[in-house]
């Protein structure tokens, strides 16, 4: 199962990043980039929408933003029977969209839940938005 581990992206082949820090967001006195999270995971959730979403099967949109809306970071833990019953659909579908999503690398499991495990942890890939189109 290649899909379902985390894998190195060829030198060369890396994303271009989503964000570039405005002018506003650097400091002047000190020289130090502002973290401000907030403008950033609007700014990712944006690029998502405005063409992470493309060519996407709705299904796969949903499943993405409620990890998104989830993950600390870029790292949501989640099981597909909670997202299920947050969007209305069978644990099945809910794994099936996020096979695609691997399949696309757009998050890719970090570890792996189960019975007396917890849920599966995923790791959000927001740079690849501009790659799977």
């Amino acid at each position: 199962m290649e899909n379902d581990v985390c894998h190195v992206i060829p030198v060369g082949r890396e994303p271009l990043p989503i964000h570039v820090p405005e002018r506003s967001e650097v400091t002047s006195s000190v020289g130090k980039v502002n973290e401000n999270k907030h403008s950033n995971r609007f700014a990712i959730l944006n690029e998502f929408i405005d063409s992470g979403m493309l060519g996407l099967p709705p299904l796969q949109s949903l499943v993405w933003l409620v990890l998104y809306r989830d993950a600390r970071g870029n790292v949501a833990e989640v099981s597909a029977s909670y997202i299920a019953r947050r969007i209305g659909v069978v644990r099945r579908s809910v794994t099936r969209a996020l096979k695609g999503l691997r399949d696309r690398d757009l998050i890719c499991i970090l570890k792996r839940g189960g019975l007396n495990k917890g849920a599966n942890t995923y790791l959000i890939h927001p740079k690849a938005l501009r790659r799977h189109h």
